[in-house]
């Protein structure tokens, strides 16, 4: 079911300045995030991986875990599945907000 725009609560509504229209939230453009600061990830409902060398990967803002083994651990996200291969892999943490993978991480991969 769609909400008429004027509808929507005032936190999913933005007002671009500049034309004079009113969007909702996920149609934003990479304009808007640079003059508003807005974290991208956060908006668009993206992860924010980050790696440390070949050893550790942490995934923020995921959408939980599909596949768990010593070689490899899928994790769905906002953007597609995210497939890690290698070998001695383990959650170090997971949370509702993020997972950080342990072990000797061969690749990084997203999937459709």
């Amino acid at each position: 079911m769609k909400m008429p725009l004027k509808q929507l609560p005032a936190f999913l509504r933005v007002w671009d300045g500049d034309s004079g229209h009113t969007y909702k939230r996920g149609h934003l453009t990479e304009r808007r995030f640079w003059l508003w600061d807005l974290a991208k990830e956060v908006v668009l409902d993206l992860p924010l991986v980050s790696m440390v060398g070949q050893d550790e990967v942490t995934v923020e803002n995921h959408k939980g875990l599909l596949e768990y083994s010593a070689e490899t651990i899928r994790i769905a996200t906002g953007a597609g599945r995210l497939l890690l291969t290698g070998e001695g892999l383990e959650l170090k943490q997971m949370s509702a907000a993020c997972i950080v993978v342990k072990g000797r991480i061969f690749r990084l991969e997203f999937l459709r």
